[in-house]
């Protein structure tokens, strides 16, 4: 998981105290939380990037994937929404990848801030406000909070040394 300096430092950010005063938990899911009053942290990684997310006042979940070249399987589609399946058809058949790490990170994204499993996702993905793009050279990412009100999203990409964010 994420290194506990850098959640920790996003937590004290969006909680307005200093990060000693941040006291962290493991959550059921074995993903830290902050126990901030009203400050929000979650953390995912893929390979030797992460992906930290926060939110004043609502549960935040995110999700960070490679995307890969390969079209996507039928059964992993069929855990996407209608609307993230109809987006995959619609797609080019070389944007397709690109679609499915985008939706696939969504309904990952959402399932986390429900507390559902995969079985679940793309009903959260419902009930959520989210935001997906693709970041560097190719790793899609997605936030999702609850709610359908307005998402502010601020993404920054940076490159880190192997083990780094451990």
């Amino acid at each position: 998981m994420c290194s506990s300096d850098l959640f920790r430092a996003a937590a004290a950010d969006v909680a307005g105290h200093p990060p000693a005063e941040i006291t962290l938990r493991r959550g059921l899911d074995g993903g830290p939380f902050t126990v901030a009053p009203g400050a929000h942290v979650a953390a995912t990684e893929q390979g030797r990037y992460c992906a930290v997310a926060t939110a004043r006042g609502l549960p935040v979940g995110v999700d960070l994937k490679q995307v890969v070249p390969t079209p996507p399987t039928p059964a992993l589609v069929s855990f996407l929404p209608a609307r993230g399946r109809a987006a995959l058809e619609a797609a080019r058949p070389d944007g397709a990848p690109r679609e499915f790490a985008l939706w696939w990170c969504r309904v990952e994204a959402a399932a986390r801030v429900c507390g559902a499993g995969l079985d679940d996702g793309a009903r959260c993905l419902d009930a959520c406000a989210d935001h997906a793009e693709v970041v560097g050279p190719d790793l899609a990412v997605a936030v999702a909070v609850p709610g359908g009100g307005p998402l502010a999203v601020r993404v920054s990409f940076a490159a880190t040394p192997a083990g780094a964010v451990r």
